[in-house]
Parts: C-alpha cells; structure tokens; sequence
C-alpha cells in the first residue's frame, strides 16, 4: 500500500491534506483502481472469475474452469 507521503510526494496539491482525509483519498483511489482491473478483467475473459468462464465438460460430470 502506499504511504501517505508518497502520495503527498506523488501529487504535491495534497501536501498540506491531514492525515485522515489523505487515508480516505488513498482508500477510494484503490476502490477506483480495484474497478479498473475488474472491468478490464471482464473485457478480457468475458467473466469476473480469474480463471475464466465456466463450462460444464458434457463427457462427464466434472466442471472444467
């Protein structure tokens, strides 16, 4: 996670921010990063699971992922 001076050394506007708004930037800048990657995951695979859509094998009864 980064550090709050990094952050404050990263964009120089938040220098002067107290500590607990910076924790509450910091938190939302990973909630927007975290639905990025989500969105871009399911623009890649077509499924939010990692491994990719799941489809029943029809030779047996196992799922194959």
């Amino acid at each position: 996670m980064i550090s709050l001076d990094e952050l404050r050394h990263l964009e120089p506007t938040l220098a002067d921010m107290n500590d607990e708004d910076l924790l509450e930037i910091r938190s939302q800048l990973y909630a927007l990063g975290q639905l990025a990657f989500d969105v871009w995951q399911r623009e890649q695979t077509g499924s939010n699971c990692p491994q990719g859509v799941v489809t029943p094998d029809p030779s047996n009864s196992t799922i194959d992922i």
